[in-house]
């Protein structure tokens, strides 16, 4: 495995997103619950916002009801792999929108699943020989060509032993090492690789609350070289007029002289940590007319 794949792997299970530093070679990497658990921290950008203007004149508001590929259904899968139950462990988020294709594969990680073994209970499955011929003795054996596997390492050790490092002799004693193991695993109830329960469920918790009846809104805003020298995509942005919080997904060139256009994606209040209550402090202003009979 490439290293730009397993590195690719770890930012689709925790949900990373990659933001460059302006003036130094840093890269500053969020995990993808980041934003829900910054909401105590979102920007305030009511007063930033531009005074809309006649359709077709600048400058306009813009708003859309999906991004990307997304599907009804869409799916993160592990790769396949011809040792382990098809399907095992993959995950998915559901939409509710029948407009929207029935489903879409959001991505394959570069790792295939892991089951326990039916051989050995509470040991994972990750078999390197298969037996070709019984008949003879010894028996023989093939090397089988298994996947890369991504698995856990729990906290503390829970095997202890001894390793013959020299054997003994007529006349020496063995050298003897003693070790510590611990035993990988795939699925718990704290932490799980199961992509339905940790990883979607927790480490892509933005991307549910923005998927979950999806709102784009394209505005204009008038920034400061300070607003922007500051961008911070892992803080939501608090509009107060429409009383909910956004993503930051696009920043267009920015000018001082004029306002740019920036592109928000909503947080769904469904979603969103206490205090806030779905209902009471967010409201459905797609649902209302922004520009009296003109706008459509």
């Amino acid at each position: 495995m490439k290293q730009l794949d397993f590195v690719k792997g770890m930012m689709l299970v925790m949900g990373l997103t990659i933001q460059a530093d302006q003036y130094t070679p840093h890269l500053r990497l969020a995990p993808g619950n980041k934003l829900l658990a910054n909401i105590s921290r979102a920007r305030d950008w009511t007063a930033k916002r531009d005074a809309y203007a006649v359709p077709g004149r600048l400058p306009e508001r813009d708003l859309g009801f999906r991004f990307g590929d997304y599907g009804q259904l869409n799916r993160l899968l592990w790769e396949e792999d011809e040792q382990v139950t098809p399907g095992y462990g993959d995950g998915s988020i559901a939409v509710a929108d029948e407009v929207l294709p029935t489903d879409y594969d959001m991505a394959t990680l570069p790792f295939a699943a892991t089951q326990i073994s039916k051989q050995v209970p509470g040991l994972l499955q990750l078999l390197n020989f298969e037996a070709s011929d019984l008949t003879v003795s010894p028996p023989t054996y093939d090397a089988i060509e298994a996947k890369p596997r991504l698995v856990l390492r729990p906290d503390g050790p829970i095997f202890h032993g001894q390793l013959i490092m020299v054997p003994a002799t007529p006349t020496t004693a063995a050298v003897m090492a003693s070790y510590t193991s611990v035993a990988s695993y795939f699925d718990s109830f704290d932490l799980s690789l199961v992509l339905d329960k940790t990883v979607l469920t927790d480490y892509w918790a933005d991307m549910r609350a923005a998927l979950d009846e999806t709102r784009v809104l394209t505005e204009n805003f008038r920034l400061t070289a300070q607003d922007i020298s500051q961008l911070d995509y892992s803080l939501p942005i608090w509009l107060g007029d429409f009383g909910d919080y956004f993503l930051l997904s696009k920043v267009s060139e920015f000018d001082a002289r004029r306002s740019t256009e920036i592109v928000l994606i909503r947080l769904n209040a469904k979603h969103l940590p206490p205090p806030v209550i779905p209902g009471v402090d967010s409201k459905e202003w797609y649902s209302l007319e922004w520009y009296g009979p003109e706008w459509y």
